[in-house]
């Protein structure tokens, strides 16, 4: 593998230009094969063979009703007050009603009933059950349910929603930015040169974002779960910036400019350094994060 790696970078550095092109050019043909074959992700995650998966398949055939999404509203009264007094019990019955009756439910479980009521008498839990899973709850239903129990609230009560209705799908931005942004300032730092900090990152940058595309493209044939691709980018990011730095790092250590042997040299040992840093990350790829 060595010995492959040194002719890669051999290779690689003599036809520096044509090998920029080429990444190039895959970077934009995966980008629009991402564009073209997109298709949404999905929280349905099974795991076939596992006594789990055949537990849930089982509540799935044999109570359909229990098989759906849930969610929690939490009521509680002021200090000083309990949900025992007649205004505020009509009033949870009140939430449970109107829970019942939300778009998507199929019922509401009365908490006096149930016993889901607190010690103190301040608090309740009214549990709701979905017909449908957390990937197809629409916008419409989730909003519904959140602003539900105004009979409460009227009376004088808090009320709070959660459960696996109010998760929404992760997303990507902002934070992921953020830490691009504090890996650059590191590596600034670090080797304290903005040009090697920004080689190193835009050399991680360009594979992750290839790796994404290709992920995403393959999302049009491949079921793919909606953490895959937050799991897909940190790791991408990590390794990515992890391989650069072995690189740019085992050149500077070898000679103070950029030639053909140090260049090569370091694309032979970068690998093993890393390998010998940390086994959990041989696994570290976007690839492997489609598969899990």
């Amino acid at each position: 593998m060595a010995t492959v790696l040194y002719r890669l970078g051999r290779g690689a550095f003599r036809r520096r230009r044509l090998v920029v092109a080429l990444w190039l050019v895959a970077l934009v043909a995966l980008g629009g094969a991402a564009a073209a074959f997109m298709k949404p992700t999905s929280s349905d995650f099974t795991m076939p063979g596992t006594e789990s998966q055949r537990a849930i398949d089982a509540l799935a055939r044999e109570f359909p009703e229990a098989s759906g999404s849930t969610g929690t509203i939490v009521i509680a009264a002021p200090p000083g007050r309990t949900l025992a007094e007649p205004a505020a019990r009509t009033a949870v019955s009140a939430v449970v009603r109107e829970a019942g009756a939300l778009p998507g439910a199929v019922g509401a479980v009365d908490p006096y009933a149930s016993g889901a009521v607190s010690p103190d008498g301040r608090h309740a839990l009214v549990q709701v059950q979905f017909a449908a899973r957390d990937d197809a709850i629409t916008d419409a239903q989730r909003e519904a349910y959140a602003h539900s129990g105004t009979a409460a609230e009227q009376a004088g009560l808090r009320v709070e929603h959660g459960g696996e209705v109010m998760h929404n799908e992760p997303e990507m931005g902002g934070t992921e930015g953020i830490g691009v942004l504090v890996a650059l300032a590191v590596l600034v730092v670090t080797l304290g040169s903005l040009v090697a900090a920004g080689m190193t990152m835009a050399t991680a940058l360009i594979g992750v974002g290839a790796g994404m595309a290709g992920l995403f493209a393959l999302s049009g044939v491949v079921g793919l779960t909606s953490t895959a691709p937050i799991l897909a980018l940190m790791l991408g990011l990590a390794v990515g910036i992890d391989y650069s730095l072995f690189i740019t790092s085992r050149t500077a250590s070898t000679s103070g400019t950029a030639s053909h042997p140090t260049t090569r040299r370091a694309a032979r040992w970068a690998p093993r350094a890393r390998r010998s840093s940390s086994p959990a990350a041989r696994w570290s790829s976007p690839w492997r994060a489609c598969r899990w």
